[in-house]
This record gives structure tokens, C-alpha cells and sequence, in this order.
């Protein structure tokens, strides 16, 4: 599979659905819950689902143009956000995922 980008889980399940053989709905809940699939901001600003095989590696492939653009657009909006700082809030976020599972961010903001 490798990646594709998708929005909805309903639509997650029809894009899959739509480039493998043989799928069933259940089969891909299965796969998703069992974290054979993951859902995340690979690129640019929309989710893509991924093989958990593949996470890694693409992560290292498109790490380095997301976080150029990231810089980018810190710069042109004036926005400062210190190393530190920006490590503080990605355990808080890992902590807080790792306790909760698989969620969204409803749950991070409050």
C-alpha cells in the first residue's frame, strides 16, 4: 500500500477498499484497530493512512520538507516557538496519547 491520502474514516475505508484486493469492511477495522494502518499528517496539511511497516521510513523521507515548511510559515506569521518549549509539548502530547489510545484533538485541547 504504502500511503494514500484520505480525510474521513468512511472514506479511509473507501480509498483502501478501491486499491487492494479482496477487502472487506471488517478486514479493514480490523487492520486499523490492530494499528496495521495508521492515520496521520504525512504531508502537507491532510492525512494520509500508512502500513505500520512503512511508518518509519516515509516519516524520515517527508520529515525534512514538512519541517522546512513549518519554519517557513513561523517566520512569515511572526511566531516564535523555542526548542524547549516545543519539546515540553510533544511529551505532554505522547503521554497523553499513550494513556488514552488512538484520539483526536478534542481530547488534547482541553
Amino acid at each position: 500500500m504504502c500511503a494514500m491520502q484520505v480525510q474521513d474514516y468512511r472514506m479511509m475505508r473507501w480509498a483502501f477498499a478501491m486499491r487492494t484486493t479482496n477487502t472487506s469492511g471488517k478486514m479493514f477495522k480490523k487492520a486499523f484497530d490492530d494499528e496495521e494502518i495508521i492515520r496521520l499528517h504525512l504531508m502537507r496539511g491532510t492525512w494520509h493512512i500508512v502500513s505500520s511497516d512503512d511508518y518509519w521510513w516515509l516519516l524520515e523521507q517527508c520529515a525534512p520538507k514538512a519541517i522546512s515548511v513549518i519554519k517557513g510559515w513561523k517566520k512569515s506569521n511572526k511566531v516564535v516557538i523555542y526548542d524547549k518549549e516545543a519539546l515540553s509539548v510533544r511529551e505532554i502530547i505522547a503521554l497523553t496519547a499513550s494513556d488514552m489510545g488512538s484520539l483526536t484533538s478534542p481530547p488534547l485541547k482541553a
